[in-house]
């Protein structure tokens, strides 16, 4: 059975994991926003068609907005759908500003749910991997206590 000690240790960091994924910042979720509009709009600003006709949206852009959205849910590991969600959002508004105005939305909405299955499952993979690490560190530490 474990001590009051041990078990006020595991709450804390506990704690102090889903805190650090639980800030309320601005930053990550414009940075998904972002990640995901800006190669939607690059490869629609270079081949001159809608992004998703496009081949280098497929080898360039979703390779990228996994790269980022890995990096959002390794830092913020808690809900990791979030960051797709957003990222997805960033699609649709970029392909609307830039291919073909507001009528392409419904459209876009349809594509994205279906094209960012790539991007939701790097998110949830970075965040379990992050989650792990989390759990790594704690039981050093809990070991290097002893």
């Amino acid at each position: 059975m474990k001590s009051k000690a041990a078990l006020k240790s595991e709450t804390d960091f506990e704690q102090n994991v889903y805190a650090i994924a639980n800030r309320q910042q601005l930053a990550p979720w414009v940075l998904s926003f972002v990640g995901g509009a800006l190669p939607v709009a690059m490869v629609t600003f270079i081949t001159g068609e809608t992004a998703w006709a496009n081949m280098l949206y497929y080898l360039v852009a979703i390779p990228v907005m996994c790269v980022v959205v890995a990096a959002l849910s390794y830092r913020f590991p808690q809900n990791p759908g979030r960051w797709t969600t957003f990222m997805s959002l960033g699609q649709c508004v970029a392909a609307a500003f830039v291919g073909g105005g507001w009528g392409i939305i419904p459209l876009a909405i349809l594509f994205m749910m279906v094209l960012s299955l790539p991007q939701f499952l790097t998110a949830v993979w970075a965040s379990r991997l992050a989650m792990r690490a989390a759990l790594r560190a704690e039981a050093v530490q809990g070991d290097a206590g002893k």
